[in-house]
Formats: structure tokens, sequence, C-alpha cells
């Protein structure tokens, strides 16, 4: 009986969680790129048919950035930049960091950017290397700005980009309304971010340089496109894609966290690979259960843990690539968590 309510407690958030209003769930669309409108156009008609409402920001028209008292209304931010690489209010107008957007991610918010060049207005050609202390590397997830198609691979351009991240969406392949995308850039994550789409096919001289970064910090979380999804092959396949990434942002804002100070429990890392570590408060039974389900609410694992060691490592091997739920559990307490397996 004791499961079965646990059970229907979980199912329930993530019922909740995947049920998010509109009103609940608000979204800013950041338009930044000037050289090409009708890319904006093509990305806002996406926009309207996957469902979600949003708000519209025009930083060009409006010759600045959103205000953190702006941006602090909505759980998303979309900061579109399409192939525009000057001037971008991104960087402030004026190359730099932008110290409202910043403001909103230590606060806890969302950001999805996209678009090429937006690199190249503040750092020009690749390579660049990034440091803690650099926008990209704390907020982006982005060690590395590697290199970019066209410019570096002898005028071809890349001809499509990979699904890597298992799970995250269910277009596994994107190509270009062209033969190849000019200008996409090739980049490393850090060690606790995730490549989602790298450059292909394995042919392709640039193959494997990551052109999607999934950043899921504990303070903030960001997705970086480093293409223009306005000029992806189809407009079915552009409408997915955004209503598939923005339900994952939205499932991170209504799934709660495994906070410490509530809880007790420390899971680390997350993104997760083979091994999960569980670090047990002081008092706690020395055995605990394990439990991963699915966003469909399908347990995938259950495992008892016997240890009377404070951090335990476990193996989740055998669980595949993707966002899931997990829940700890001991003779009196339980917890529930997000938690993104990529091996």
């Amino acid at each position: 009986m004791k499961s079965r309510f646990l059970t229907t407690i979980l199912l329930a958030i993530l019922l909740s969680a995947s049920m998010f209003g509109q009103t609940s769930f608000k979204i800013l669309f950041v338009n930044d790129n000037s050289v090409f409108p009708a890319n904006t156009d093509t990305m806002l008609y996406a926009m309207s048919h996957t469902g979600y409402g949003y708000d519209y920001f025009d930083a060009r028209d409006s010759l600045r950035s959103p205000s953190l008292t702006e941006l602090t209304k909505y759980n998303l931010v979309i900061w579109y930049c399409s192939t525009d690489g000057v001037g971008n209010y991104f960087w402030s107008g004026n190359d730099s960091d932008n110290s409202d957007l910043t403001a909103y991610l230590e606060t806890g918010g969302m950001l999805w950017v996209m678009g090429t060049d937006f690199l190249y207005d503040r750092y020009g050609s690749a390579p660049y290397h990034f440091a803690a202390g650099d926008f990209m590397y704390d907020y982006l997830g982005t060690k590395d700005y590697n290199v970019q198609s066209y410019g570096d691979d002898g005028g071809i351009g890349v001809p499509e980009l990979d699904l890597v991240l298992n799970g995250f969406t269910t277009i596994p392949v994107i190509h270009w309304s062209f033969t190849t995308a000019w200008w996409v850039d090739g980049c490393t994550p850090v060690n606790d971010a995730s490549s989602v789409y790298e450059m292909g096919p394995d042919s392709y001289s640039l193959y494997g340089y990551s052109s999607a970064i999934w950043y899921p910090s504990s303070g903030h979380l960001s997705l970086t496109f480093f293409f223009d999804p306005a000029i992806m092959d189809t407009y079915n396949h552009r409408e997915i894609l955004l209503e598939e990434i923005i339900s994952h942002f939205k499932l991170f804002a209504g799934l709660p966290q495994l906070a410490p100070s509530e809880t007790g429990f420390q899971v680390s890392p997350n993104p997760a690979g083979n091994y999960l570590s569980i670090l047990k408060p002081a008092g706690m039974s020395k055995d605990l259960t394990l439990q991963v389900f699915n966003l469909k609410g399908n347990l995938i694992l259950d495992k008892r843990i016997e240890s009377s060691d404070k951090l335990v490592e476990t193996d989740i091997s055998t669980v595949p690539d993707g966002l899931y739920m997990i829940r700890i559990t001991d003779n009196f307490t339980q917890s529930a968590s997000k938690l993104l397996i990529h091996h």
C-alpha cells in the first residue's frame, strides 16, 4: 500500500509538470536579428504552432536588451540571433557581458540561445578557449569555441547535425533547406554539460564537434544552439524540435529538485554517466532504495542499496540516455528529483 501511494504521488508530480498551463509557464522570445527578418518570422510561425504562448521583445527595434525586471517575469527566455554577428544585444550591443541576463540566470532563470555568429560577434573567428569566470563557461557550459563550418572545412559547410543525447528529442538528424549550413559553430562542452547535437556525418571533416549544448547547472538551466533552426529542412521538423525542447524546460521548471537542506540527500553528478553517487545525511539507515522512472512514469530501475557508508556509489549503466525522475527512499524519508543521464 505504501509503495502504491508513493508511486501515485510521483506520477502526480510528473503529470502536473507535463500539464503546466501557458499561464504558469511563461516564455519570452527575444529577437536579436536584424540581418534576415524572414528568419525571425519563420521562428515565430513555428513558435505559434507549438501550443505554447509567448511574449515578444525586439532588441533590435528597442536598441537594448530586456531589463532584469522584464526578464524575471518569465520562466524561459528564448534568445534568437539567427545569423546576425554584429552588435548583438546578447552581448549588450558592445561586446560585453549582459549584466541583466547574467542576473536573471543567477536567480534560477532558464535560457535557450540560438544562432550562428553570436560567438563571432564577440570573439571573432575560432578557436577561442573559455575558462571559469567567462559567461560562456559559467552559464552556457561551453569550454571551447573550436571551429566554424565553411570557414574551417574548406568552404563546404556542415551537411547535418546528429543527435547524441538520446531521448532529448525525436529528431535524430537535423538537415537543412540548403545542401549544407555555413558558419555553424563547433564547440566543446564543460564536464558538467552535455552535447545534444554534433556535426556530421562521420565522413565530414569537422565531425564530432558539438553544435548544441545542454547545461543543467545547480543554479540555472541553459541550452545553446550554435546554429539557426530557421534553416531546418521542414516546418514540421522545426515545430517538433521547438515543442519538445520547450517541454524539457517546462519539466525542469515543474519537477522538484533534490534539495539537501530539505531532504538530506545529495546526488551527483547531474548529468550522470554510468555511476551515481548518493550522499546520505547523518542518522539515515544504512539501506536505501533507488528508483528511476522515465517521463511517462514507467519504472526503469528499482535497486536496493545496502551500505553503511555515508557516500555510496551505484551502477546505473543499464539506464538509457535521457531525462528521468529518480526517487530515493529509506525507512523514514522519500525524495524525488530529476536526473539527466548521458553515458
